[in-house]
């Protein structure tokens, strides 16, 4: 009879492939270590955006990095400079490419193309597939297009939140992210209780681009997606729920390669080194800020621009790129301060319906 695995990752997302990827870097293992993904082969279907310190850039690898973000509405926008963080982005396919290349080169680590319905036998079993869209509390659906343009763009801050409104119910802002003087990042994103229409966010995409560049512009990639802000129910798990099924994807915002990736370098070590896992979890008192929020996208969705663009108005970059990335409870204290007092206020009595 075969042996069974030490570790089998059901998932080979982000999530999967960095914790095979940081287990791949020790040399020697307890012993062998499966990753099964449906996928025949990975395409360059997302952008990972974080924010990033100059001395975690050797970790986290960015590609691109830009020290200036703005959020804004229809008549005020807010340019928030870093001192200490950069806003950054990592091509899918760069992530795909290092994970794969690491694994390939060790004699204990398989990727195996396979669907996996039923628990497998191993020592340690993690579970990274990502949770059906009913399960979502609120879902966060985008559109994103990566154009080339035949004159420089000029453009010198990332457009992280502009254009933020509510239409529809549904709150609703342009992304666009300089890649290089003739290339952009432009996306489309919508936070509502149901997914939104993907088309529709795509039109909105190409109607900005005109709008823009008239016609110098060429599409040469697009993403799209609907994530999870938070997940109602959770679905039968393979084994330990990781990645945005383990709840690594941070509620408030969607955010989460940073977390996933200080977690699987902490989840290889413990795994390798100690022969055991503490699950993850995320600090209470972020769970329960994030409730706040999600709370007001949920019944009061039309708060919710005044609310981000009063944070941009109020913090400095460097505390705000702490709240959309992994705050400390000081942090979450300046949040509230910044922050329009009634909504919050309201939504921790649970009346949003009085603001």
């Amino acid at each position: 009879m075969t042996q069974a695995p030490w570790v089998h990752i059901v998932g080979g997302g982000l999530a999967g492939l960095s914790l095979a990827r940081e287990l791949a870097r020790f040399s020697s293992l307890p012993g062998a270590v499966v990753i099964s993904e449906a996928r025949e082969d990975y395409q360059d279907d997302r952008t990972f955006s974080f924010w990033c310190q100059e001395s975690q850039q050797a970790f986290l690898k960015p590609q691109s990095l830009c020290p200036d973000w703005r959020i804004g509405d229809a008549n005020q926008s807010y340019l928030m400079r870093g001192h200490h963080y950069s806003y950054a982005t990592r091509s899918s396919i760069d992530f795909y490419d290092e994970a794969l290349g690491v694994i390939a080169d060790h004699p204990a680590v398989e990727w195996r193309r396979q669907r996996v319905e039923a628990p497998p036998q191993a020592k340690f079993v993690f579970d990274s597939r990502p949770p059906s869209v009913a399960e979502f509390r609120v879902v966060q659906s985008f559109h994103g297009m990566t154009v080339q343009l035949e004159r420089p763009h000029g453009l010198t801050a990332v457009g992280l939140m502009e254009d933020l409104q509510v239409v529809d119910g549904r709150v609703r802002f342009r992304y666009v992210v300089p890649l290089g003087a003739n290339q952009v990042l432009i996306e489309h994103t919508e936070f509502s209780g149901t997914p939104s229409d993907l088309d529709s966010l795509q039109q909105l995409n190409k109607d900005w681009c005109i709008s823009r560049f008239a016609n110098g512009w060429t599409e040469l990639r697009q993403e799209q997606a609907h994530i999870p802000m938070g997940i109602r129910s959770q679905g039968q798990d393979l084994g330990i729920p990781i990645g945005t099924r383990g709840g690594m994807a941070r509620d408030s915002t969607g955010y989460s390669y940073v977390s996933i990736q200080r977690w699987a370098q902490k989840a290889a070590h413990q795994l390798v080194c100690r022969q055991h896992y503490t699950p993850y979890q995320r600090p209470a008192w972020e769970q329960w800020m994030d409730q706040m929020l999600l709370r007001l996208i949920e019944q009061r969705p039309d708060c919710v621009p005044n609310i981000f663009c009063a944070l941009a108005r109020n913090l400095s970059a460097d505390a705000f790129a702490r709240f959309m990335m992994n705050q400390t409870p000081m942090d979450a204290l300046r949040i509230v301060a910044a922050s329009p007092k009634k909504p919050f206020l309201l939504a921790m009595a649970g009346r949003p319906q009085w603001i």
